[in-house]
């Protein structure tokens, strides 16, 4: 596991413990508040340091609105993987996109504490749950925040076809469909690049980080097929 070894009784101590155990001595670096700006330009020139800046925060600025921003985008994603406009369901689209919403959210605030009390299984030290959290969202943030401005984009350049597959976006015009899809795919990879980098600073393990990456996957994959049996889509 990653260790911090303190420079005065030289005892090992869990990487995101800020004294020592033994002796109380102060062993890392402390980072009040997180500035978003810097940290998304580390996530992506730095991304080690910026883990460990996200890690070692008193405070995690912008956590709930990042969470929030990562809700609101996989809830365009779910509509557009599953053709909202396509399907036979008699409830309000905003009603609708309300309750996927609120869905995603609850699923990522009890996704934090599952990982929380993976890493405190594995590493046998207790890890705040807001680091837990910041986790995912952090490693998201990008995902998030560009896959917002690329909703708008693509609205403008689909409408509401673009949550629909007759006709589907392809169709309608496949040089700027490409274009969107391929940068979505390249922040989700690079975004789960984070995210596993995030467990390997933890962990220092990477064979456990992937896996933990892919139960986290494979989890919210089956939650996004509970969910489509619950509001009845195909």
């Amino acid at each position: 596991m990653n260790k911090i070894i303190c420079p005065i009784c030289y005892k090992e101590n869990f990487v995101l413990d800020f004294k020592c155990a033994n002796c109380g001595s102060i062993i890392r670096e402390n980072y009040r508040t997180i500035n978003l700006g810097e940290t998304l330009k580390d996530l992506l020139f730095n991304p080690e340091f910026a883990i460990k800046k996200i890690l070692f925060s008193e405070h995690k600025n912008y956590l709930f609105f990042l969470l929030a921003l990562l809700g609101l985008k996989i809830t365009v994603l779910f509509f557009y993987l599953n053709s909202i406009y396509d399907q036979d369901i008699n409830v309000p689209i905003l009603s609708l996109s309300f309750y996927v919403f609120s869905y995603y959210i609850i699923s990522i605030v009890l996704l934090g504490l599952i990982f929380q009390l993976i890493i405190k299984l594995i590493t046998r030290h207790n890890i705040h749950y807001k680091n837990s959290l910041s986790i995912i969202v952090y490693s998201f943030s990008y995902f998030s925040i560009i896959g917002f401005v690329l909703f708008i984009l693509e609205m403008m350049l689909f409408g509401v076809y673009f949550f629909s597959r007759n006709p589907n976006i392809f169709q309608i015009n496949s040089f700027k469909a490409i274009a969107v899809v391929g940068l979505e795919v390249i922040l989700f990879f690079y975004s789960s690049y984070l995210f596993i980098n995030f467990l390997v600073f933890i962990l220092q393990k990477k064979f456990i980080a992937l896996i933990s990456f892919i139960v986290f996957f494979i989890s919210f994959y089956i939650g996004s097929e509970l969910l489509k049996k619950i509001i009845g889509i195909n």
